[in-house]
């Protein structure tokens, strides 16, 4: 039975009063529990009821709390939820057949912990009609709460901030004329001999003068030092800056022949924003000694420190047993760089005629060993690419086999050099360009024409033998001739290393190794970000006192292959080199200006003739330099063969990337 209807006075929803007893009470609104007196309306009487101004629905509802009870409960009836499209918040009504109690209660599924809750748990069934009266609720906190904790907390986190700012403040502002005196006037060099510290009686902006009466708190130069105590002086201004105090360099560089300005004018601090005072101005641009100490030059240190040395005993431990040995296709040059931590010793891999094996850093390594020893597994896997480690100090490099004694290759150059005389030719050709300190008779090597058959007869080093075959594969492509060895023909390419490298040299990289990292590390993940491998010549730099275990630092920002090797590089001295399109080494600079390379450059549009052939030579060797060259005492040659009308320079790297740029610059022109 409906009495009368009253508004909510917080969420404004009409609500129901269906029984007597709720009159007079405080009870909670059953849609946002807020606390509204139930007041019947002036025409009112008990024992009517009030007409419903709203459709109805019918509905079973439990029996209302007691009358001393201000939770909410079933005395109210939210008519909006009522009429609303979503459910209304009371329960459904049931049928009078289901109105009684199951026998038994459902089983509830099981809960884990941490779990989410069953339905039921999460949904219980509505009461009964003759199910006793729900707890009633407790009152939900009022919203003018939530907005006065929430306006207190702001306002302390203002007065906190607040708090700390003007403590900074005031901290630095006692601290500012202290940090100005220490860098004024005389000053001394070392912080442990400066002026003693003023009593708390002086204020920190007061300075104590130099000696006993003296007018004015800022020393002079020609004023005698005194160990008294200072006396107490009265406040002062504070002293103008130092030069150190002006990092944009605002102030006037000094004048040490004018006098210096009264300190106690108060404005002298703003004469140079009033546009007067010169003399205060120059006063306050006095030179002044530095407080920090000079550096002790017996404490310097280089950028990067160098690792300790390592002592490796090389035959002892290539002598080291090992229980077994197996891999699969490990990369040449990883392998080795395993074996090198396993021994200890350092492992050079020689990458410039590894083709002629034929191999490259990327060869995979195929062996399987038991009950060996540290050197037998490292010769014997090498011997699957016809490689080879010797001993060198206590350091191995690994190069081509070479086969002891010394053999003869034969090397077909029919086609190059038809007759006798152009053969011999083309034997002191090469021996002017190859190794020219080596071929000697009888100790060194040697080339024989065998004109009949059309072939030079070299014997040498195998290293050097392959850098013969080289040069005549490269001389055939430079004449247009097919080529004669079943190699990789990019080897046989006119563009230089450096050329050939660019690509890769350009590639942008992006690493962060702001703390000390292996080198060998850095090495790796430049190359995979690059796609190239990057050797070290330990053996090299080993003259630097580098060796593998070597930190170092290195922060690049898709920054180009080349500036971040510079980069990396750098602060060690050392420097890189380009093997191929896909192989760098780094290098000792010595070892970079002194290892001549052989490259080809098309020059017929330089040198018509053999006449301006000879012009060119001319003009290069003035523009690198004579010294480098064999008419100043060096070792460097540049020749023009005439049938192909291309330079042959045996130069260092940087010096063909010189000439290489020469010839860009001149074809400009």
């Amino acid at each position: 039975m409906d009495l009368f209807a009253i508004n909510c006075t917080t969420c404004k929803t009409r609500l129901r009063v269906r029984e007597e007893g709720a009159i007079g009470q405080i009870l909670a609104c059953p849609k946002c529990g807020g606390m509204v007196m139930v007041k019947p309306p002036p025409n009112w009487s008990a024992g009517t009821q009030a007409k419903s101004e709203e459709p109805t629905i019918t509905e079973v509802v439990t029996a209302g709390p007691r009358p001393d009870q201000t939770a909410h409960a079933s005395a109210f009836e939210a008519v909006e939820d009522l009429l609303a499209d979503a459910p209304p918040r009371a329960a459904a009504p049931r049928p009078a057949a289901a109105a009684a109690p199951p026998a038994s209660p459902p089983a509830s599924k099981p809960r884990f912990v941490g779990g989410p809750l069953p339905s039921a748990a999460l949904a219980p069934p509505p009461p009964a009609e003759s199910d006793v009266a729900p707890e009633p609720a407790a009152p939900a906190a009022p919203p003018w709460r939530y907005w006065a904790l929430m306006a207190g907390s702001v306002a302390v986190g203002i007065l906190l901030a607040f708090t700390a700012v003007a403590s900074a403040m005031y901290f630095l502002r006692d601290e500012t004329p202290l940090i100005a005196q220490a860098g004024g006037g005389n000053a001394p060099a070392n912080p442990a001999t400066a002026a003693p510290t003023t009593t708390p009686a002086v204020p920190p902006e007061a300075a104590p003068p130099a000696s006993p009466g003296a007018p004015t708190p800022v020393p002079t130069p020609t004023l005698p030092a005194t160990n008294d105590p200072p006396p107490v002086a009265p406040p002062v201004p504070p002293m103008p800056p130092a030069p150190e105090a002006d990092p944009i360099g605002l102030v006037k560089p000094p004048s040490p022949t004018l006098p210096a300005a009264n300190p106690n004018d108060p404005l002298a601090r703003f004469d140079k924003l009033l546009g007067g005072g010169e003399d205060a101005e120059r006063e306050a641009v006095a030179p002044a000694p530095s407080t920090r100490p000079p550096s002790d030059p017996a404490t310097d240190r280089p950028a990067l420190p160098r690792p300790p040395p390592r002592a490796a005993d090389v035959p002892r431990r290539l002598a080291d047993s090992l229980a077994g040995i197996e891999t699969s296709g490990t990369p040449l040059a990883d392998y080795l760089d395993r074996f090198s931590d396993l021994s200890t010793i350092p492992i050079t891999l020689e990458p410039d005629w590894l083709a002629f094996a034929p191999a490259t850093p990327e060869s995979p390594i195929v062996f399987r060993a038991s009950s060996t020893t540290v050197g037998d597994a490292l010769a014997k896997s090498l011997e699957t690419l016809r490689l080879s480690y010797t001993i060198v100090g206590d350091q191995l490099v690994v190069n081509l086999a070479q086969p002891k004694p010394q053999v003869t290759i034969q090397v077909k150059v029919k086609e190059l050099a038809g007759d006798e005389t152009r053969m011999a030719e083309l034997a002191d050709l090469l021996k002017a360009l190859i190794e020219p300190a080596s071929w000697i008779a009888g100790d060194g090597g040697s080339i024989a024409v065998d004109a009949q058959a059309g072939n030079l007869l070299v014997k040498h080093q195998k290293l050097v033998q392959a850098q013969v075959h080289l040069f005549c594969e490269r001389l055939r492509t430079a004449r247009q001739k097919p080529n004669v060895l079943k190699l990789n023909p990019e080897l046989f390419q006119l563009a230089s290393r450096s050329a050939r490298a660019q690509e890769r040299l350009l590639t942008p990289v992006t690493l962060n190794f702001s703390q000390p990292t292996r080198l060998t590390a850095i090495l790796d993940r430049l190359g995979q970000a690059a796609g190239v491998r990057i050797l070290v010549d330990w053996q090299g730099v080993a003259s630097a006192r580098w060796n593998p275990d070597a930190d170092a630092t290195l922060v690049a920002s898709k920054q180009p292959l080349g500036e971040a090797l510079d980069a990396l590089l750098g602060p060690m001295e050392l420097s890189w080199r380009a093997i191929d399109g896909r192989t760098l080494q780094v290098v000792t600079p010595a070892r970079l200006a002194e290892r001549a390379e052989i490259e080809f450059y098309p020059a017929a549009d330089l040198a018509a003739d053999e006449a301006a052939g000879e012009a060119l030579r001319t003009k290069i060797i003035d523009a690198l330099g004579p010294a480098l060259f064999r008419e100043g005492g060096g070792s460097g040659e540049v020749r023009l063969d005439p049938p192909s009308k291309c330079l042959i320079a045996a130069l260092p790297q940087l010096k063909q990337r010189e000439l290489e740029a020469l010839l860009v610059r001149w074809r400009e022109k």
